[in-house]
């Protein structure tokens, strides 16, 4: 599947990773964590390369007010990408936010101490059970500061879906 995500934007956040494993070489496009450590994703596969963690990302190197939590680096991506595109849409914020990504809902244990600076905490998690348990485990640490954005793209199952078009099957 395709994740539709604009060149420029993939370009500016993502790099190319090759690697190899049991002397099989293989490619990814690849996303940094804080850690040095890499989430790769290819056609065939899902993987960490390093040690796994989170994402910080501030877009034109200066620390924002506010922040936006994404589950996984192809939403982040989407997210720019749809704010990019489209500059009224009922998805993104009419302003500029730092990108926090969890790559995995397991590191939010890792992203929690990262929350403190910041006034307004967004969250675009995915819409399943995963996603509304982390929503909560922020909302116990940072309770106001916390909004739940998943109400913007509530038909889909994630933010990537939305731009996707791909509908989340009801329950």
């Amino acid at each position: 599947m395709q994740r539709r995500i604009d060149y420029d934007i993939a370009k500016e956040y993502c790099k190319e990773v090759h690697y190899r494993i049991y002397d099989k070489s293989y490619y990814a496009i690849a996303f940094e964590n804080i850690e040095g450590g890499m989430e790769a994703r290819n056609k065939y596969s899902k993987r960490s390369i390093g040690k796994k963690s989170i994402s910080i990302i501030r877009p034109n190197n200066e620390l924002h007010k506010e922040c936006c939590i994404f589950e996984g680096f192809f939403d982040m991506l989407t997210y720019a990408s749809i704010k990019k595109w489209i500059t009224d849409n009922e998805i993104c914020l009419p302003h500029e936010c730092d990108y926090l990504v969890l790559n995995s809902v397991s590191n939010i244990k890792v992203l929690l101490p990262y929350l403190q600076e910041y006034t307004l905490i967004h969250c675009y998690l995915d819409n399943d059970d995963a996603g509304a348990k982390t929503v909560e485990k922020i909302k116990a640490a940072y309770q106001d500061k916390v909004v739940d954005e998943s109400h913007r793209y509530v038909n889909y199952k994630d933010v990537n879906d939305v731009i996707n078009g791909i509908i989340k099957p009801p329950k």
